[in-house]
């Protein structure tokens, strides 16, 4: 028997054997117990005032106990054309039994080790206190003749946030940046979280980041995070134009605040805070958050037929991480900016629905018409999968029949 994945050991906490590159899981039979109560009213306060109040028990039982979330939101129809809209509520989120006993081991790349592959521990908490948050949201709604315009802006506050400690800044804190050769710090506050080779032992000035083989990333109440921005709608109904109805949409996303406050564990700061948007944020939460996403579209329906184009445009973002660099023939440091800067990605798409006869719909769609790349990033991937597709041009043709149609 091998449960550990050095053979002839048995003292490792994590018992999934030595063959752990795809990842390891305890076998586990869980279950957990919620129950709830939920409640809506709507006051139609005025004839131009709506009131909806709602409120929501939930009793989760144990360590994470119960709570009580209300949510309010009115609407004033000013005038024929403008309304203004709002909410505010709570929320809660309680701690799942895979949150509470999660014993799984997998490996990463770190940036300790120039890039290799090392274990990383998952363990669960079941002393695990509750996520919650608080949102608040205001809007306009502005309608002239087959204009429409809506405008909000919205709020979001988490507290304890259910998170796992960040694994790549336990190591870098630990095992310093660079190809591996770099020493580690032996005397860090995250000492304990770090297992190094050689009985893991770690002696200062001798023992290298490379020398790192796993990392423990315990389940955990997180530091407090603050994301707000603007949703934008825009529409236009030309109604009939030769016979048939075309319309304009412009929706987009404008992220103005992703605030992560610094994160302390065990009485050791683990980063310090930071504003997310705009950045890949690949070794960190919450990953690419790219301050602007937008779709236009132009809608023609003509009898049985529905065409539909689309631009997406997702704004690029940079990669916050230091800039790597290599030795050139020459023995000079060439500074590697492969992705540094991510580009814009634009795609344009066409969709086509046809309402055939014998109950029959016919789609067609062609996505990413100009076969665009995704842009570089520093990556394994070489791609962000939020900000680009690397399928390129692609064609969909589907038939659908509907039992009992008209």
């Amino acid at each position: 028997m091998t449960p550990c994945p050095i053979p002839g050991d048995s003292s490792c906490l994590l018992k999934t054997g030595p063959f752990i590159f795809l990842g390891q899981f305890i076998p586990q039979r869980l279950n957990d117990d919620v129950h709830a109560l939920f409640v809506e009213l709507a006051v139609p306060l005025f004839d131009t005032v709506d009131i909806q109040a709602a409120v929501r028990y939930e009793e989760y039982g144990g360590q994470t106990g119960n709570t009580i979330d209300p949510k309010i939101s009115a609407r004033w129809q000013a005038t024929d054309s403008f309304a203004v809209r709002g909410s505010w509520g709570t929320t809660f989120r309680g701690p799942t039994p895979v949150n509470k006993s999660l014993r799984a081991t997998g490996l990463q790349p770190l940036s300790t080790t120039g890039g290799q592959y090392r274990s990383i521990d998952n363990f669960g908490d079941p002393l695990l206190t509750p996520e919650k948050a608080e949102s608040y949201s205001i809007g306009v709604i502005f309608q002239y003749e087959g204009f429409e315009a809506i405008v909000d802006y919205w709020d979001y506050q988490f507290e304890d946030q259910i998170t796992g400690v960040p694994f790549q800044a336990v190591a870098t804190a630990v095992g310093g940046v660079g190809n591996g050769t770099q020493f580690a710090n032996c005397s860090h506050g995250l000492r304990y979280l770090v297992t190094f080779d050689n009985g893991n032992t770690c002696t200062q000035g001798v023992t290298q980041g490379i020398q790192i083989q796993r990392i423990l990333s315990n389940v955990v109440n997180g530091t407090p995070i603050e994301v707000a921005g603007f949703d934008i709608g825009l529409s236009y109904d030309f109604g009939d134009v030769m016979g048939g109805e075309l319309s304009l949409g412009f929706d987009t996303t404008l992220f103005q605040k992703y605030d992560i406050e610094t994160f302390t564990y065990g009485g050791v700061q683990i980063f310090a805070g930071y504003e997310a948007e705009g950045l890949a944020n690949i070794d960190r939460q919450p990953g690419t958050v790219s301050k602007v996403r937008a779709i236009g579209n132009v809608n023609y329906h003509y009898g049985p037929i529905n065409a539909r184009y689309e631009l997406r445009f997702v704004k690029g973002v940079e990669d916050e991480r230091a800039t790597p660099s290599v030795r050139d023939a020459a023995n000079n440091l060439v500074p590697i900016t492969f992705g540094k800067n991510i580009d814009d990605y634009y795609t344009h798409n066409l969709y086509v629905n046809w309402a055939a006869p014998y109950d029959l719909t016919v789609t067609f769609s062609i996505v990413n018409v100009l076969d665009e790349d995704p842009p570089e990033v520093r990556h394994q991937l070489s791609y962000d999968p939020y900000i680009g597709d690397p399928l390129g041009r692609t064609f969909e043709l589907g038939v659908k029949y509907t039992l009992g149609g008209n």
